[in-house]
């Protein structure tokens, strides 16, 4: 038996771990600011699909007397612990005329909880009275600067951000309450006046952003995918060719495993990192699709 492979496996993930934690630092301290107070909202005519399946925008929903824009999700645990209130205060906004869109930008690769079939579960026994959409890309959370889940927005009927920040000053109990933020709010801007407090500090879980990557604009490319050190990781650590490609390239490709000589049901072992990527380009080359050279390391 080789004894320089686990340590091998060990230096790649150890390496691995440090890229994400830097990137990840990074990405943080780097991000958009949220929206000021005053300016409208963004990417108003983007299509984001909600929990009945239709397709919904920030325009199309849009209240005569202003519009609520919550950034949550479905696993955290400040999201659970406010999620009654949301509900509470989402349902009476639309009563009042106010147009309301719960937006989940959190990439369920992170957390499976926050995949859409999820979402719809969660709507229903929540009693979400508003849309629920996905933020495919986490795009219009980064265009709204949102960091937070939950965060929320608040627009008037002019289309100005009126109020920005938390739910309330206490997450976790009802009864000690002092602030009620959002709901205060919501009701200023559905009777038409201004809101007392127009700026908080959102807490809650970071939003897990999805990862912008060549796929956008290479959709047959398979090399950005192995090339990256998360996926080395994973072969590191012993992960199947078959588990990986369902995992990561499938979702990005559209090739289904079958087709792919290293994931048949006789070739299911665990496979070098640089076999696979061969095995990759061979099956995409044969298919006339594109890949780079010289991504194997």
């Amino acid at each position: 038996m080789n004894r320089s492979i686990p340590v091998i496996r060990t230096l790649l993930l150890t390496a691995t771990l440090g890229t994400l934690l830097a990137l990840s630092a990074f990405a943080e301290g780097d991000g958009p600011k949220a929206l000021a107070l005053g300016a409208p909202a963004p990417m108003r005519d983007v299509a984001l699909k909600n929990v009945d399946g239709l397709s919904v925008t920030l325009a199309s929903a849009a209240g005569k007397k202003g519009t609520l824009v919550l950034f949550i999700c479905n696993h955290c645990p400040y999201v659970k612990a406010w999620q009654g209130r949301i509900a509470e205060t989402g349902n009476a906004a639309v009563k009042q005329g106010i147009g309301v869109v719960a937006i989940n930008s959190n990439d369920p690769a992170a957390y499976p909880e926050d995949a859409a079939g999820e979402m719809v579960k969660r709507a229903k026994s929540v009693g979400y009275k508003f849309p629920y959409v996905v933020d495919a890309t986490s795009d219009l959370a980064r265009a709204f600067g949102a960091s937070h889940t939950p965060e929320a927005f608040l627009f008037d009927g002019k289309g100005a951000l009126v109020y920005h920040g938390a739910v309330d000053d206490n997450a976790q109990a009802v009864k000690d309450v002092k602030s009620h933020w959002l709901a205060d709010a919501v009701a200023a801007v559905g009777a038409g006046k201004p809101v007392a407090t127009a700026e908080t500090k959102a807490l809650g879980c970071g939003i897990k952003f999805r990862e912008k990557h060549p796929v956008e604009s290479h959709p047959n490319e398979i090399g950005w995918i192995l090339e990256r050190a998360p996926i080395r990781a994973v072969f590191a650590t012993g992960e199947t060719a078959g588990r990986l490609h369902d995992r990561f390239c499938l979702p990005a490709t559209g090739v289904p495993a079958t087709r792919l000589p290293s994931t048949s049901p006789a070739n299911r072992g665990r496979w070098p990192f640089e076999a696979l990527v061969e095995r990759y380009r061979a099956v995409f080359a044969a298919a006339g699709g594109e890949s780079r050279k010289g991504s194997g390391g």
